[in-house]
């Protein structure tokens, strides 16, 4: 399967899971600590995608493809986390979706497998895409600054 068809299923299947966790509920956490992580969550995937649309000149997508990317961010919260997005959709869905029903958190554990599909297929793309994405990737977290 090619990496197009790979993201473009990645992607369909990321909106499945948090589609079916919004149709599910709830959309908040239930306590003021795990509303705090979504918070943070939410802070963060505005911060992200904003930084990369700015430095893409607009061009942010939801596509792990790196195509159209003319440069490799690697400041901002790019600095410590590789797939701040991916880190921001998890933190503002999973305190939710695993406090939920149970058909909302088997979304939100489907959704953890999608991303770290994705966040992988994503890296390998962007290695071959850009010579200093190795050594961009062995100092940065994929999800967390210490996850790599």
């Amino acid at each position: 399967m090619n990496a197009a068809v790979q993201a473009r299923l990645l992607v369909a299947a990321q909106f499945g899971a948090i589609g079916v966790w919004a149709w599910q509920g709830p959309w908040l956490a239930p306590s003021p600590w795990l509303l705090a992580i979504q918070a943070a969550g939410v802070s963060l995937g505005v911060w992200a995608a904003g930084w990369m649309s700015l430095h893409q000149r607009g061009l942010f997508s939801v596509s792990p493809l790196p195509d159209r990317h003319q440069a490799l961010v690697t400041d901002g919260p790019y600095r410590w986390i590789r797939h701040p997005m991916y880190t921001a959709v998890l933190a503002a869905v999973l305190p939710a979706a695993l406090s939920g029903p149970p058909l909302a958190s088997v979304a939100g554990c489907a959704l953890i497998l999608v991303l770290v599909i994705k966040y992988r297929l994503e890296d390998s793309l962007l290695a071959r895409r850009f010579p200093g994405y190795d050594g961009y990737r062995r100092r940065t977290g994929a999800l967390l600054p210490w996850l790599r």
